[in-house]
């Protein structure tokens, strides 16, 4: 979310609109990888709705990813020479 002086960017990267202080925005909540959550404005419920499915998707992708890992038993010594 960027802000410019009373005015924000609308959060879903597809639209982009800016905002002035007047307008109404949908507060978005949004989560990051490391699970610090942010909210940031979106100009429609459309726009709300596309940046929730894109956190959404990102979120499952890394639920999947975790879900989907093979265990590997190794020594000590090799887990420290690959990870």
């Amino acid at each position: 979310m960027k802000l410019l002086m009373n005015k924000v960017k609308c959060i879903n990267q597809g639209c982009g609109k800016i905002l002035v202080a007047e307008d109404i925005v949908w507060k978005v909540r949004l989560v990051d990888a490391g699970g610090f959550e942010t909210y940031a404005p979106a100009c429609s419920e459309d726009c709300a709705s596309a940046a929730q499915k894109s956190c959404l998707i990102i979120h499952e992708k890394r639920v999947r990813s975790l879900k989907d890992q093979i265990f590997q038993k190794m020594k000590v010594k090799d887990f420290l020479k690959y990870s």
